[in-house]
């Protein structure tokens, strides 16, 4: 059986779809648990009368925790041999389940599918393969790999001992547990050719919020670091080092949460041997990072180039939606 953990927070307007498209699904050994994570909106009534209605549903009403507690809360009281996440404002195509269990057939500890965004547009990932656990670990760190715990099937039992973390991480928590899990898996394949997971990017969800303080993404990369040093591996230090680097660049330094170089030297964070061995572009950023005057000059760039970017987007859809006449004569 699979127990598909539903985390829904504040999701009265998408919750019911959600549910619908995990019911509706071709392969029916399913129990169904939502969790409701302290929404403060119509979502627990919703999550009640779909429990109502069907045998095969469950709801846990907890207090506002976070996703990542949400979900493990959810995987204890999961019923199934195989444990799947969705987040309650997503859906499901029909096939999905069907399709990444009849690929595993007992033979994977974790199995993943592709995504497609808003209007079907599939995730371009490197094709379909056959992973070891720090091939996987790699492809996570190197962006070449869709890092989110949803459109994967996860044998329950990786989860045995896993305790959670830092409930102060709230971006990329979701790289983070399939990390720690994957250290404990023994055989994973991604399937990166059919999308079986429909993502939803809407305003106000938890992955559109500011970034979270730099304190917490050291707890994250003090985390993975506790990972990668378990693999003594030279390949997995320089992607680790590489996603620190780029992490702090984009996430702090391009959003504005400066980083105080008195207060932490950034490569003690990461691997120094292994500084030769970075791909130009991170030894770049570290540069950026490791001075305060780089960064407010890249923080200046990234304010400029994105208002422009933001001022071309609106100009598109004044011409899309008025005509472009209209928007040329407003303009000019």
């Amino acid at each position: 059986m699979i127990s598909i953990v539903v985390t829904a927070y504040n999701v009265d307007g998408y919750i019911a779809k959600c549910l619908d498209s995990i019911i509706g699904q071709s392969f029916k050994d399913i129990e169904i648990i939502v969790v409701d994570d302290g929404s403060t909106d119509k979502t627990s009534d919703i999550c009640n009368e779909y429990a109502r209605r069907f045998d095969n549903v469950r709801i846990l009403h907890t207090d506002n925790n976070g996703i990542s507690v949400a979900r493990l809360n959810g995987v204890k009281c999961a019923a199934g041999d195989w444990i799947m996440f969705v987040d309650g404002d997503d859906l499901l195509p029909t096939y999905s389940l069907e399709v990444l269990y009849m690929l595993n057939k007992e033979r994977f500890d974790i199995i993943g599918g592709n995504i497609a965004l808003e209007g079907n547009v599939v995730i371009s990932y490197p094709c379909s393969v056959l992973k070891s656990r720090e091939e996987y670990l790699v492809s996570l760190l190197d962006s070449n790999t869709y890092p989110g715990c949803c459109a994967k099937l996860i044998r329950k039992d990786l989860f045995v001992g896993f305790n959670g973390f830092d409930k102060s991480i709230t971006q990329n928590e979701d790289l983070l547990m399939m990390s720690l899990l994957a250290e404990k898996a023994e055989s994973i394949f991604i399937q990166n050719q059919l999308p079986v997971y429909h993502y939803l990017s809407r305003p106000g969800s938890e992955s559109k919020k500011c970034s979270q303080p730099i304190c917490s993404w050291i707890s994250l990369f003090k985390e993975l670091k506790k990972v990668v040093i378990s693999f003594n591996s030279s390949s997995l230090n320089i992607a680790y080092s590489s996603y620190v680097i780029n992490r702090l660049f984009h996430f702090c330094v391009q959003r504005g949460n400066y980083i105080n170089v008195d207060h932490l030297n950034v490569v003690q964070i990461i691997d120094l041997t292994n500084l030769e061995s970075l791909p130009e572009i991170s030894r770049k950023k570290l540069k950026c990072i490791n001075s305060l005057f780089r960064q407010h000059i890249v923080r200046l760039q990234y304010m400029v180039l994105n208002g422009i970017k933001m001022m071309g987007r609106r100009v598109i859809y004044k011409m899309l939606k008025l005509g472009k006449e209209q928007v040329l004569g407003k303009l000019y």
